[in-house]
């Protein structure tokens, strides 16, 4: 989604959008930040490699099955 958002804005833009996107990504950044406090990143980044690594184990178990 924030690629679809940043590949709709217009960067060559020099007038004040130019600080309202600066603004934007700051703010981001600033909720990101909270919400990295609020949970255990470590775990949750290993988590979402599990799963990722169960999605591929799946794909290849799904290809051999088929003839």
């Amino acid at each position: 989604m924030l690629l679809r958002i940043a590949r709709d804005m217009d960067h060559s833009d020099r007038s004040h959008r130019n600080g309202l996107r600066r603004g934007f990504f700051n703010y981001l950044e600033i909720l990101l930040g909270v919400a990295g406090r609020q949970l255990n990143l470590y775990r949750h980044v290993e988590a979402m490699h599990q799963l990722q690594r169960s999605r591929d184990l799946m794909a290849w178990l799904e290809g051999k099955r088929k003839p």
